[in-house]
């Protein structure tokens, strides 16, 4: 779960990951939506290695589709490594600590066994 507080204002997230081939599954996310209901989340992240144009059109058709209230955002973990390598390149964090744990992050995700995976298209198109 993330939690962002400003303020007086909190808020909430459930994140279901995913790693190497492994696919988001539908009703596993709707639990979560569920669960997110009950509990007062705001949203549902999902992260994987499939791809979305946008954090709001998952890759899922099934979970794009559902009636529910609760949001669900998509990353890739190709997105979450470009960006955190914006942010490291560019020199763009001010807090020692949260530069230490993005450099920490990077240099997992780039590690084969964390099974980050690019764009790959098919040789025959």
């Amino acid at each position: 779960m993330i939690v962002l507080t400003n303020g007086t204002r909190e808020w909430r997230a459930l994140v279901e990951t995913k790693v190497g081939n492994a696919q988001i599954v539908p009703q596993q996310v709707e639990r979560y939506r569920t669960i997110a209901k009950d509990n007062k989340v705001d949203c549902v992240i999902t992260i994987s290695n499939q791809f979305a144009s946008l954090p709001e059109n998952h890759p899922s058709e099934d979970i794009r589709k559902s009636k529910s209230r609760i949001p669900v955002f998509h990353w890739s973990w190709m997105f979450i490594l470009t960006q955190a390598d914006l942010l490291l390149t560019n020199d763009l964090l001010d807090d020692p600590e949260q530069h230490l744990l993005l450099k920490e992050l990077k240099r997992f995700l780039l590690h084969e066994s964390a099974g980050v995976k690019g764009f790959e298209v098919p040789l025959d198109l």
